[in-house]
């Protein structure tokens, strides 16, 4: 971290309020009784963005890969004001000895924290909050929690306000804590994540404000609703096995997953932990489960589209594949077919047209035609066909490649053909359409997904007068 310079115009807390136009706000800051840090996260921010766009997947990983990144973004956490509470608990004189001195503030511990702001910038993160220790001008180690709302990269500015809870006696003395319901309390009510009690039969006997948040329910209608309650059928033996009944061991901690069920019919996948604890830790008269649930609906979206993602990767791949086989074996097959058909055309020419032969030589041409029509498909496939313009029926055209389609169709895709008769030509290259209709075909397959459904391929004719073409058509086209 380090300061701005006094002197510069952009430093806009640089002194305390000397005059009553001063913004009501920045008397709050001044004065409020919590310690407050305002910074400026715009160059941090920047030189995470530029690690980002490397392509880096794992940012944590390159954190610590990379130390000298972690020192030098912390000297860009510019320190813009601090009030008054900040420089009584960093023992400073006044805020000037205090900005200029932030250095000494450090100590190889607050690494750690500063990590973890870092990642929650990376991860777009609009909320921090985490332990980071300090060293005071004075001497003492004090453990800070750390609180913040991190502007987003289009709120317009990098201002950011930190309040600095001293935790340090909580660190040191957690017994004396334990004892105190009220602390503890606070600390579970503050959660984000679902922190519950039920006793040996299921009966629901404590739920925080992030349980009631997310479950949709008030206090007084979950209190003594059954645990099973808020879970599918499917999910009951897994609770029934981790508490109910009293089969849990009370040294064992279980991890598993599970979906919670809301008041509004809503699954949300939650990752849980639960332990078999005394009722006497617990307040009540029998033994109870206690229960910490987290949403992970996001993680399960992000695993759900990386996985996708990565399935039509490897389709594409398969289908990029098979189309250099296509047009390698179209390449070979049509160099054979040339010498087939120049030597049945050679042959026809040595014999007289009332040979029963001539029909031999016939039928072989023939195949051979429908052969290098097959080659053309195969090269059109692959996109290395070349271009004739033509006219042409386009449903002929279909019917030629309806087997090959069905074939290129992945998952439990059905291709539906409704072919139009008598349509009039079109001028096309034969191969071009029919790299198109694949396409299109292939495209519609991957929408559907491995849940399938029905392709309709259809053809047919229709006249568009100027006003109806005028209609349908974007803005500013006609």
């Amino acid at each position: 971290m380090k300061p701005n310079d006094p002197s510069d115009p952009s430093w806009p807390l640089a002194s305390p309020p000397s005059d009553r136009e001063t913004s009501w706000w920045q008397d709050v800051f001044w004065h409020a009784p919590v310690p407050l840090w305002l910074h400026d996260i715009s160059d941090l921010r920047r030189a995470v963005g530029e690690v980002l766009a490397l392509g880096i997947k794992d940012f944590s990983g390159y954190l610590d890969a990379h130390p000298e990144f972690v020192l030098q973004v912390m000297d860009q956490m510019k320190v813009l004001d601090v009030n008054n509470a900040t420089v009584e608990r960093f023992g400073a004189h006044d805020k000037e000895e205090l900005l200029f001195a932030l250095d000494r503030l450090l100590v190889p511990e607050s690494v750690a924290g500063f990590k973890d702001f870092l990642r929650a910038i990376a991860m777009g993160e609009d909320y921090y909050e985490g332990e980071v220790q300090y060293q005071t001008l004075d001497g003492r180690r004090i453990h800070v929690w750390n609180s913040a709302r991190i502007p987003g990269p289009d709120d317009g500015f990098g201002l950011m306000v930190m309040a600095s809870t001293d935790i340090t006696e909580f660190k040191l003395d957690m017994k004396t804590l334990a004892n105190n319901a009220e602390g503890y309390r606070l600390v579970v009510e503050a959660a984000r994540d679902i922190i519950l009690r039920h006793d040996l039969d299921g009966k629901i006997t404590f739920i925080n404000q992030a349980g009631l948040d997310i479950s949709g329910y008030a206090v007084d209608e979950i209190l003594g609703m059954s645990i099973f309650e808020l879970a599918p059928s499917k999910h009951h033996a897994a609770i029934e096995k981790r508490g109910v009944g009293g089969k849990s061991d009370s040294s064992v901690v279980s991890l598993y997953e599970i979906e919670l069920l809301t008041k509004d019919g809503h699954l949300i996948p939650l990752e849980v932990s639960s332990a078999l604890i005394s009722g006497s830790k617990a307040g009540e008269a029998g033994p109870q489960v206690l229960v910490l649930g987290r949403d992970i609906s996001d993680r399960k979206r992000v695993e759900k589209e990386r996985s996708e993602l990565e399935g039509r990767l490897r389709d594409a791949q398969k289908l990029e594949s098979l189309g250099i086989l296509a047009g390698g074996l179209a390449h070979d097959f049509n160099n054979l077919l040339v010498a087939i058909m120049g030597n049945a055309e050679l042959a026809r020419a040595d014999l007289s047209e009332d040979l029963p032969a001539i029909e031999n030589l016939e039928t072989i041409q023939g195949a051979a035609n429908q052969a290098a029509d097959l080659c053309r498909q195969m090269l059109a496939y692959a996109g290395k066909a070349e271009f004739s313009v033509e006219p042409v029926d386009i449903g002929s055209v279909v019917r030629g490649i309806s087997g090959l389609l069905q074939v290129s169709v992945t998952g439990k895709a059905e291709i539906i053909f409704d072919l139009g008769e008598g349509l009039p030509f079109a001028q096309v290259d034969v191969h071009q359409f029919r790299q198109v209709v694949m396409n299109l075909i292939t495209n519609a397959a991957e929408s559907l997904g491995e849940e399938g459904g029905e392709i309709v391929l259809r053809t047919g004719s229709a006249h568009f007068d100027v006003d109806m073409l005028r209609d349908s058509a974007p803005p500013g086209v006609l």
